[in-house]
């Protein structure tokens, strides 16, 4: 017996009955890509280029054989349809089924930020939470309660809503500023309307309010006055008698002769500041209420010290106002690790981190850019009184 060559790759072989060597027909024999063996002569099928045995090709997930020739490929594994959909597609957390491919043949659905919930971009005009900003489920079994001013807020809100400022949430804040050394007189507080903020928004002269991150929603006001002196300054030699005027907002009064030109200046009457009322929207859950409020008594103590200047600069006086609200809620998750144990308290702390990230990434150059300076410097100085001196002193962070 003769030796001689692989056709395949030129192996020396001895058995000259064989066109190949045994390695070479082990490489052209057909493999199953399930099973992994050699379909031989009988029936098979092939689907995406790749061979199976006919009772190895079923889908992954049911094990049933496939009646269609339609099928869908994950991780080299064949799925019905409807297999795939209910495995790997998302599902619409409005209503509650699987989001639909587009003409592509692309999943392209939406998501509200830091809760991750997905929906279908068809549902962009569905009512929202006013607190935690989740979307109102389709199932009327699940719709969301409607308040007085027809806002509407989730069920796990409605768990701390607060409807009475005779509710401890006004007491605790005023304790967590004085343990902050920001001491307080005692500051009318009312829960309203968001038609009566927008109200007094519009119409009061020296208005602080409180809005949420998209810039929309005012969720609270301090409601202040300062007296103002305008008296006139003379300049030139003539004796003009002086002229006086006060009141409680700006007001021009000019006067002048042939030789005396008498020039308006505006002073602030000590001891004449003064802080009305803080409003806060009703209906936000605790939590809310609080970090709204704790933000408003900052602009209350702001206007009640003489120390600081009559004008901040909105970035410097809301970003300081915001900082306090934000050391409020971290004040407050700390205390969550060890005080709640009820079932909701899981969520509390979730919407605590909500409320907390809205302020760090608040994209408003006066809320948002003032936070982040209030908060630099805070992280910089570690002193609150160091703060509010430099305020007083310059009008600005240290």
């Amino acid at each position: 017996m003769a030796p001689w060559r692989c056709t395949a790759c030129t192996f020396l072989n001895e058995d000259e009955l064989l066109v190949a060597c045994e390695m070479c027909l082990t490489l052209r024999a057909v493999l199953c890509t399930k099973c992994r063996r050699e379909i031989g002569n009988g029936a098979r099928v092939v689907a995406a280029d790749r061979p199976y045995h006919r009772e190895c090709f079923r889908c992954a997930a049911c094990h049933e054989y496939f009646s269609t020739p339609q099928f869908q490929l994950k991780d080299d594994e064949p799925y019905h349809l409807e297999c795939y959909k209910t495995l790997f597609l998302p599902v619409c957390e409005v209503c509650e089924r699987h989001i639909p491919t587009n003409a592509s043949g692309n999943v392209v659905f939406k998501m509200v930020p830091f809760w991750g919930m997905r929906y279908c971009p068809s549902h962009d005009d569905r009512a929202r939470c006013c607190s935690c900003q989740r979307m109102e489920p389709a199932d009327p079994r699940r719709h969301f309660e409607q308040l007085s001013d027809g806002r509407k807020t989730c069920h796990d809100c409605c768990l701390t809503v607060i409807l009475d400022t005779d509710e401890p949430v006004v007491r605790d804040v005023w304790q967590f500023m004085e343990s902050l050394g920001i001491n307080l007189p005692v500051v009318p507080t009312y829960l309203v309307e968001y038609s009566v903020l927008n109200e007094h928004q519009q119409h009061a002269t020296h208005s602080h309010g409180n809005t949420s991150t998209n810039g929309f929603v005012t969720r609270g006001l301090c409601l202040s006055e300062v007296t103002e002196l305008r008296h006139l300054v003379r300049r030139g030699r003539h004796h003009v008698p002086q002229v006086v005027h006060l009141q409680k907002v700006s007001l021009a009064c000019l006067s002048a002769t042939s030789s005396v030109v008498l020039i308006a200046k505006s002073v602030c009457v000590p001891q004449n500041r003064s802080v009305n009322a803080i409003l806060i929207l009703h209906g936000l859950p605790y939590d809310l209420t609080a970090q709204v409020l704790a933000h408003e008594a900052t602009h209350a103590y702001i206007k009640l010290n003489d120390g600081f200047p009559d004008y901040l600069a909105p970035m410097v006086e809301e970003g300081v106002c915001q900082l306090i609200s934000y050391l409020w809620l971290q004040y407050k998750q700390v205390l969550s690790e060890t005080e709640e144990l009820e079932a909701s308290a899981g969520f509390a702390r979730k919407l605590r981190a909500f409320y907390v990230q809205q302020i760090e990434t608040d994209p408003s150059p006066v809320y948002g850019d003032g936070f982040r300076r209030a908060f630099d410097a805070y992280n910089r100085t570690h002193s609150l009184q160091r703060i509010f001196d430099s305020i007083r002193q310059f009008g600005c962070f240290p």
